[in-house]
């Protein structure tokens, strides 16, 4: 039974680690690499998962060649804050509501949230498998 607990244990880290590396979706390389920290699809896209349609900073990505330093100086989003400051304060240029006065990012609360329920549903299993061992 012990050796199962070990198990348990185990399979539950490795899941709140995928949940906490897969949260952080990465942008295509060659651009995210202009885009550098951020690497949400929501960074040009309406749709977390990517692809669809673009929000105003990725519609002012296209329609400017894919190229940062064109828009860097622009406030895509309408919130006060240019591009480039937007992308420093790791915050969504193409959302009004994501700038550095509206932290913590709410990219991250989701990873966090769902790595935290992995990690008590495997001490819940943990404790409860020890209990029936002293039974």
């Amino acid at each position: 039974m012990k050796k199962l607990s070990k198990q348990i244990i185990i399979l539950s880290i490795a899941i709140a680690s995928l949940f906490i590396v897969s949260a952080a979706a990465q942008a295509r390389p060659s651009y995210q690499v202009q885009l550098q920290p951020l690497e949400s699809c929501l960074s040009c896209h309406t749709n977390r998962g990517g692809g669809g349609s673009l929000n105003s900073f990725g519609q002012d990505w296209a329609s400017n060649g894919r190229q940062f330093k064109k828009i860097a100086k622009k406030d895509s989003d309408g919130d006060g804050f240019t591009n480039e400051r937007e992308i420093k304060d790791k915050t969504l240029p193409g959302d009004p509501e994501s700038n550095r006065d509206a932290r913590p990012s709410y990219l991250l609360i989701g990873s966090f949230v769902l790595g935290a329920i992995a990690i008590i549903a495997g001490i819940w299993t943990l404790v409860a498998n020890s209990r029936k061992d002293n039974s």
